[in-house]
């Protein structure tokens, strides 16, 4: 017969076993291990675990965050809304969850939108598409409405950030910024003479000014020029494409951006505040 001393250790040490069969990092049942970067996400581990269920890495929970979406639920919302497409950007799903929370649409909405594969799944398009399916309107019935209802809705903002002059020098069209980069084959000749209107963030890293007046984003090839100094961040821009400005990269290669000039760039802390960039 055992000494009670030693059973007692026995048991302790068979209740710390079935705490802990592997010891803190070994994955449970579901594969989750809090070790594995979770740790450092400054998350609860029981909240960290529903992250994970929900099919967010540990290293995109910021980025969720940031587009709106705080709880693993919605996430997981988001993420089945998207599947058909194979996800979207977290731009656009910044810009969706704003309108989602404005009752405009629905997860249910987007993923009817996304399923016809009528446009880009990053397109502007697609979230004017959600609201008209939040409507009434039937998916494809959306999809052929889209276009025109986005163009006025553009219209009515740049008209109200921009005012009515503005619009007419732009012969009454705004376009939907566009996108190019090193494995983009989107034509930098396309811009010019058209308006777009440009209010994305910039890392400051990413913009390199060649004097006070001109800059370009080398990692999307765009070049930008102006009459006066403005800024990126915090200023809704508007932009008028023009003739791609050529110049030769660090390693000698010609590159030949999507170019435009600053018409106007109005603070995002008063709408009727120009930076005087025309």
């Amino acid at each position: 017969m055992l000494p009670r001393i030693v059973v007692g250790l026995i048991a302790l040490s068979l209740a710390g076993c079935a705490s802990h069969p592997q010891g803190p990092g070994w994955p449970e049942s579901d594969g989750f291990n809090y070790m594995a970067g979770w740790d450092n996400s400054g998350l609860p581990k029981d909240v960290a675990h529903e992250w994970y269920r929900a099919g967010v890495p540990a290293s995109a929970v910021g980025s969720w965050n940031e587009a709106g979406v705080d709880s693993p639920t919605e996430a997981a919302q988001w993420i089945s809304a998207t599947k058909s497409a194979g996800g979207v950007s977290f731009t656009t799903l910044k810009g969706l969850v704003a309108v989602e929370r404005l009752g405009k649409l629905t997860t249910s909405d987007v993923a009817l939108a996304l399923a016809t594969r009528r446009f880009d799944k990053n397109s502007p398009l697609v979230g004017m598409q959600a609201v008209l399916i939040r409507r009434g309107e039937s998916p494809e019935q959306a999809a052929n409405d889209a276009p025109n209802r986005l163009n006025a809705a553009m219209k009515n903002r740049f008209v109200a950030r921009f005012g009515t002059a503005a619009l007419s020098e732009c012969g009454g069209q705004v376009h939907s910024f566009p996108v190019m980069g090193p494995f983009s084959s989107a034509d930098p000749y396309t811009v010019d003479g058209k308006c777009y209107e440009f209010d994305r963030a910039l890392p400051p890293q990413s913009v390199q000014w060649l004097n006070d007046k001109e800059a370009i984003v080398p990692a999307v090839s765009w070049y930008f020029v102006g009459n006066e100094h403005w800024q990126f961040n915090g200023a809704h821009l508007l932009v008028m494409g023009i003739a791609p400005h050529q110049y030769q990269s660090v390693i000698g290669a010609t590159v030949t951006p999507m170019s435009f000039r600053i018409m106007n760039a109005v603070n995002d802390a008063d709408p009727n505040q120009s930076q005087g960039a025309n």
